[in-house]
């Protein structure tokens, strides 16, 4: 296989390429080391490259000195090393561990990545590509990913709060504002995942405030949890709700939203609560 197909096999798990001289000795204690760290790590994938044998992949990039190593993600060359210690080639692999990037084929529309999956189940994860937090939850997406193959396509696509609001259509979307570090978030949690499995046609999108302030001043949100209703791009209504006594409140207001062509009007107050990177259920 070439370099490009051993990337591409790879998808979105972490590469390392390891431009070293096979018949070197000092090389050959590092491919132990790189033995070794394999073993460790099942979501790395190394490959080991003679460099005297493909100079002109060498060259393409811009390696001159041996060993080098190359990290990648998605065919996306995130960063290089040169050395031969184990300690600083293990730093890097931690950090670029917790560098995620969109796929090559991510220029393409949601609903022609949905039709190109045919009839297998398609898994969409809304998440903040560069927000550190989100590490495991890629993590997790890798070993479902590769667990299940070939029942499922698995796609990184990285949106916009406008962007989602347009895929969703006429379909009536329900953007929470919550603050994802406050502990009662997880009791809104279960709330907004009861209401996107009772009503199927509702799309339930949070939004964590505190790392998206713009966002929430442009909707004039002042306390959370906040819950704004779209159907077009356009706002139905917004709803400002203290800690639910009775979860069948919401309920009952996502039953009369489901309906509405106007707005509804504003919904009592609140004490400040939670959520961080944009999640969607049901899209």
């Amino acid at each position: 296989m070439s370099l490009e197909e051993c990337l591409g096999d790879a998808k979105s798990r972490l590469v390392m390429v390891a431009f070293v001289k096979f018949r070197d000795s000092e090389d050959a204690e590092l491919m132990k080391i790189l033995e070794g760290i394999n073993k460790e790590n099942k979501r790395l994938v190394i490959l080991a490259v003679d460099a005297t044998k493909n100079i002109k992949l060498a060259q393409e990039f811009n390696v001159t000195a041996c060993p080098t190593f190359l990290f990648f993600r998605n065919r996306v060359l995130l960063g290089s090393r040169v050395t031969s210690k184990e300690e600083k080639l293990r730093k890097d692999i931690e950090k670029y561990s917790k560098v995620f990037v969109s796929m090559q084929e991510q220029h393409m529309r949601l609903d022609e990545c949905l039709i190109s999956a045919k009839a297998r189940l398609v898994m969409t994860a809304f998440v903040d590509l560069k927000d550190e937090e989100n590490t495991e939850i890629m993590h997790l997406l890798e070993d479902i990913s590769r667990e299940n193959k070939p029942n499922y396509l698995h796609l990184q696509i990285d949106m916009s709060f406008e962007e989602c609001l347009s895929t969703a259509k006429a379909r009536l979307v329900m953007v929470a504002f919550v603050n994802f570090r406050d502990p009662s978030n997880e009791d809104v949690m279960k709330l907004m995942q009861e209401i996107s499995k009772a009503n199927k046609r509702i799309v339930v999108m949070a939004v964590d405030a505190s790392k998206n302030m713009a966002l929430a001043r442009q909707f004039n949100v002042t306390m959370y949890p906040t819950f704004i209703f779209f159907r077009n791009r356009v706002v139905v209504s917004d709803i400002i709700l203290t800690f639910f006594t009775e979860n069948c409140i919401l309920l009952k207001i996502v039953a009369q939203t489901d309906g509405a062509t106007h707005n509804l009007g504003n919904i009592v107050h609140s004490p400040v609560l939670p959520l961080t990177v944009l999640n969607l259920y049901n899209l």
